[in-house]
């Protein structure tokens, strides 16, 4: 269940992978070269050891911060969310998931409000894709190692459309927020 819970919350953070690339033509072979992501640092990753009723609100906290932004970059780069890290069992909180997926809902539709319209339509494509993984977590609570609950996030993860959508998203981000 961790691996699921901690897929799901990530996907609140929205933290986007971008890697650059380039392709110079010599002797007619093209040579394709990748540098590897900037690190981000996952805004679950400060909130040390936060369970139950403070963790929660820890949660409820990092949502309100994303919100409060109106700049996409500092959002999808996680720029201006401090290091966070919250208790993975945390999510094994009926009233945790349920915040985590209100707040996914509230930080999507802010985006989406707030972002270019070139990428309006891959986030909200996105954000289909997550509260459906946020279904799965949810449905699979109470058997959290079930192989058919990973087998199905990365089933929603590798549908063509997320993958289009990811890609439009980390090609804006290379663009213009980096």
């Amino acid at each position: 269940m961790r691996g699921i819970l901690i897929i799901a919350a990530s996907t609140l953070v929205l933290g986007a992978s971008v890697a650059c690339s380039s392709t110079t033509e010599l002797n007619s072979d093209a040579v394709t070269t990748t540098n590897p992501p900037k690190e981000q640092v996952d805004p679950l990753d400060q909130i040390a050891g936060a369970s139950g009723q403070a963790g929660i609100q820890q949660l409820q906290d990092l949502v309100d911060r994303l919100l409060a932004s109106n700049d996409p970059c500092a959002i999808l780069t996680q720029r201006d969310v401090q290091e966070n890290q919250l208790d993975p069992t945390l999510f094994t909180s009926s009233a945790a998931r349920q915040v985590l997926a209100s707040g996914l809902v509230d930080v999507y539709d802010h985006l989406i409000q707030i972002s270019p319209v070139a990428i309006r339509q891959a986030l909200s494509d996105q954000k289909a894709v997550f509260a459906q993984v946020l279904e799965v977590v949810d449905r699979y609570a109470n058997s959290p190692n079930d192989p058919g609950a990973t087998g199905q996030i990365e089933d929603l993860l590798a549908q063509p459309g997320m993958v289009t959508a990811q890609q439009e998203i980390n090609a804006f981000i290379t663009q213009s927020c980096i």
